[in-house]
């Protein structure tokens, strides 16, 4: 598992996950504002972002309970958009894994609407 420390301010991240180097997940620590809209989407093969074949994203509060998860979307097929509330000011920690094995993906946060697609 991989953490790292993101901002929304910050252009969308590419990482890979590698099931067989024992890192199958990549934690990612955000700071958000309770009340905001945020939109997290991981980007693999179905949107050409990468090469996961189905990513997941799930979103936990600092205590480590999960809050929401998203496995495939309309809008972006096998790869997973997350569409969620803050429910406080804090930190969060967004998780980023696939259910079929390692590859590259890319991952994006925005508030207010859904991430700008990759061209």
């Amino acid at each position: 598992m991989a953490l790292f420390e993101y901002s929304t301010g910050m252009s969308a991240v590419t990482e890979t996950i590698d099931f067989a180097g024992g890192d199958p997940t990549d934690i990612y620590q955000v700071e958000l504002v309770g009340g905001v809209d945020y939109a997290a989407a991981v980007y693999g093969a179905s949107m050409q972002g990468g090469t996961l074949q189905d990513p997941y994203l799930a979103v936990y509060d600092s205590q480590g309970n999960i809050l929401d998860i998203a496995d495939n979307s309309f809008a972006f097929g096998s790869d997973p958009l997350l569409q969620f509330q803050a429910p406080a000011d804090g930190i969060y920690y967004l998780e980023v894994g696939d259910n079929l094995g390692s590859g590259s993906y890319t991952f994006s946060i925005d508030h207010g609407g859904v991430p700008t697609a990759l061209t």
